[in-house]
């Protein structure tokens, strides 16, 4: 492969893997995937750069002194040994494992021989140098450096194979076995042919990666993490982040909306006199209920019968008509459990957010809370519960 069609497809490789990055972080989200996967990417992108930087020596076309040579080759070492250590972290995080303080220290013993052996190879070479005209030169001890990434990477497939078998979830394992097949596959065919880089082959395999199982597990942490179990609403923690999204744009002066604060009236009483599990269908239904009039994506469950839907675009431009559905829909609502019905009575209060009063969003919510408090109040005066 010519020089010129070798180092354009490493950046092209590099830009593969910040596409990756990209892909992750554009959604905007305080969990950007696991940590491992995102170590295997960035280390991918330094062996890129150190591929270009090694290829660019020999070559001759950059000009360069023998000690520079040798740390971008020693960096090389270290980093494929640490890339392929990652990889099979990965592998035995997928295998929803954990691993152990003496385990992890297990692990890095092969990451500590490599070091210790590029270290000696620069005092007294034994595994490769730089012959006289700056040409990389392997040595018989060159197995020493290579198969420690190679024990990593069979490690990695086994712990795969492992997770097929046992895991429900078939599809997933199987393009994570894919994954490292075609990491193998590269690293031998990078190999056996002179002039062809694994690095490139891993970069493309990064995006398969990617888009057939790290995706899938950023929805599933997204889901666990800011959904609430029993409702399906967006929790507490999804609410915080709003917040501070939210704090932002009223710096830039640049959002219009309104919070509603709801309770649930009575679910205490309903709790003691018919047990949890009726709550917990009252909680529901009084969800539901918030969900078809502010639409599921405003609300949020910040607690145990706490609500809060934030109206913002279409939803604040009617957000009085919202409320007045709210208050006339409410009246009919009701959970019924067999032959049982109970009314769903639910304490609101909205409050606006002004921009000329240099509001913050904890202002709004006060407002909004002390409205609901006073809507709680007259509705027990009414409808004693």
């Amino acid at each position: 492969m010519e020089s010129g069609a070798y180092v354009e497809m490493n950046i092209i490789s590099i830009l593969m893997c910040f596409a990756v990055w990209y892909q992750q972080k554009r959604k905007d989200s305080p969990i950007i995937g696991d940590r491992s996967f995102n170590w295997i990417n960035w280390i991918t992108v330094v062996m890129l750069v150190l591929d270009i930087l090694s290829w660019s020596m020999q070559e001759h076309i950059i000009s360069h002194k023998y000690w520079m040579h040798m740390l971008v080759l020693c960096g090389y070492y270290i980093g494929q040994t640490l890339l392929t250590l990652q990889l099979l972290k990965y592998c035995i995080h997928a295998n929803d494992q954990k691993i152990k303080k003496w385990q992890h220290i297990l692990l890095f013993i092969p990451m500590f021989l490599v070091i210790i052996g590029v270290v000696v190879n620069i005092y007294k070479p034994f595994a490769f140098k730089l012959i006289e005209n700056k040409q990389y030169n392997p040595l018989s001890g060159i197995l020493y450096l290579e198969i420690w990434p190679l024990f990593y990477i069979v490690l990695a497939m086994i712990v795969a194979i492992i997770h097929y078998v046992h895991t429900t979830d078939k599809e997933t394992a199987k393009h994570l076995l894919i994954f490292i097949s075609i990491a193998i596959l590269g690293g031998i065919i990078g190999t056996l042919v002179y002039g062809l880089s694994l690095w490139p082959i891993l970069a493309f395999d990064l995006e398969y990666l990617y888009l057939n199982v790290q995706s899938k597990r950023e929805k599933d942490m997204d889901v666990l993490a800011f959904h609430d179990p029993l409702t399906g609403l967006k929790n507490a923690t999804a609410y915080r982040y709003t917040l501070n999204q939210l704090d932002k744009k009223i710096e830039n002066r640049s959002v219009d909306f309104a919070v509603v604060v709801m309770d649930i009236n009575g679910l205490k009483g309903i709790n003691d006199k018919y047990g949890h599990e009726m709550g917990n269908q009252l909680i529901v239904s009084a969800a539901k209920f918030m969900c078809d009039i502010f639409g599921k994506e405003a609300v949020f469950r910040i607690g145990g019968d706490e609500f809060v839907a934030i109206l913002e675009k279409e939803n604040y431009n009617i957000k009085d008509r919202l409320i007045e559905k709210f208050d006339r829909e409410i009246e009919h609502a009701e959970l019924i459990c067999g032959e049982t019905k109970f009314p769903i009575s639910i304490a609101r209060g909205m409050a606006e957010y002004h921009r000329e009063d240099e509001m913050f969003y904890s202002d709004v919510f006060q407002a909004a809370d002390c409205a609901m408090y006073q809507n709680k109040v007259w509705i027990k005066s009414m409808f004693p519960i």
